[in-house]
């Protein structure tokens, strides 16, 4: 019988970001991808009730 291929682990997003960074060296992308992650953060909770969050901080 041929031995089957274990199953590849399942990383997340932030994982698979974390370890691009560990393997490449690439530290100084690690400001882009913060402030991208914040813009996102900010689009989401503009679109909801956390709108009122925003305007309190600015």
């Amino acid at each position: 019988m041929p031995q089957s291929d274990p199953k590849p682990v399942r990383r997340g997003v932030l994982s698979e970001l974390g370890y691009f960074f560990l393997k490449y060296k690439m530290w100084w992308l690690v400001p882009a991808a913060l402030v991208l992650l914040l813009l996102g953060v900010l689009v989401v909770l503009g679109g909801s009730h956390g709108v009122f969050l925003i305007y309190a901080l600015f």
